[in-house]
């Protein structure tokens, strides 16, 4: 009689457009400011999800978000602006203050939007970048 061990392997699971929306959401509301983006503690708050908030952030480990965003950053950077700029946010606020979340219903929105414009697109993810430097 042979004895066998199986030994569990993990997927690994690729990022959609969606999380990247609801990720540039969650950094816009809870980072405003440039600075610390790139930290350890935004990421572990993330994955930690005290609140329950932010469901869909238990599909990757915080360091896989942390470095979705290094690896993204300009784009990342330029779409916050942009929420920001359109939810009246304060891209000058610290972190750390009390700030809204998305709504289920516009989490929703996020996701029949991206379905509808990322047919057939390639992402700048698949390119192969190097993350950009935080500690500019």
């Amino acid at each position: 009689m042979s004895l066998t061990c199986h030994v569990p392997f993990s997927v690994r699971a690729s990022f959609t457009a969606d999380e990247d929306t609801l990720l540039m959401k969650y950094i816009a509301t809870y980072n405003p400011a440039k600075k610390y983006r790139c930290g350890n503690a935004l990421y572990k708050r993330l994955e930690t999800n005290v609140d329950n908030k932010w469901n869909w952030s238990k599909t990757h480990p915080w360091q896989s978000w942390q470095y979705r965003y290094r690896k993204n950053m300009e784009e990342f950077d330029r779409r916050i602006l942009k929420y920001q700029k359109k939810k009246g946010i304060d891209s000058e606020k610290p972190s750390g203050t009390k700030a809204q979340v998305p709504s289920s219903d516009e989490e929703e929105a996020v996701t029949d939007r991206s379905k509808e414009t990322s047919k057939g697109k390639k992402r700048a993810s698949d390119q192969g970048k190097r993350p950009a430097r935080c500690w500019e």
